[in-house]
Parts: C-alpha cells; sequence; structure tokens
C-alpha cells in the first residue's frame, strides 16, 4: 500500500500500526515506573534478595524442563 504524496509509507514498516499502538502503553508505563524509581535504590533490593532470587529462578527453571516433557503434540484428528 503505496501512495504517492503520502507523509506514511506502511509498507516501510516492520510491524503494523496497532502493534504500536498495543506496545505504546508498556512503554509510558515503564517510563514512569523508572522515573519514580532510583537505580541506587533497586540495586540495593537486588542484592538484598539475591539469595531469593536465585533459588525462585532455579525452581523456575526445574518446574519449566519437567513440565515441558509433559506436553504433548496437538492432533487435530
Amino acid at each position: 500500500m503505496t501512495l504517492k504524496n503520502n507523509f506514511f509509507d506502511f509498507t516501510k514498516l516492520f510491524w503494523s500500526i496497532e502493534v504500536a499502538f498495543v506496545a505504546l502503553p508498556f512503554y509510558v508505563l515503564g517510563n514512569q515506573i523508572s522515573n519514580k524509581i532510583k537505580i541506587e535504590n533497586l540495586n540495593d533490593k537486588v542484592k538484598q534478595n539475591s539469595k531469593k532470587m536465585l533459588v525462585a529462578g532455579i525452581l523456575m527453571f526445574l518446574i519449566l524442563s519437567i513440565t515441558s516433557n509433559l506436553n504433548k503434540d496437538v492432533s487435530m484428528r
């Protein structure tokens, strides 16, 4: 869809405009959160909770690796 003398050339977008409009609120939300939370405070929280985060990550990995083997192929017949 290329129209001459048009401001937008939709053939050069690698995503649709709908996807861009859906992504925009997430970008705004992340920007607002990052403005309110200082990086120094976030680093302190990560250092305090690093053991909990490591245990949670290992548990999630184990659960996903076990349950992924239980996943079966879907047959439409």
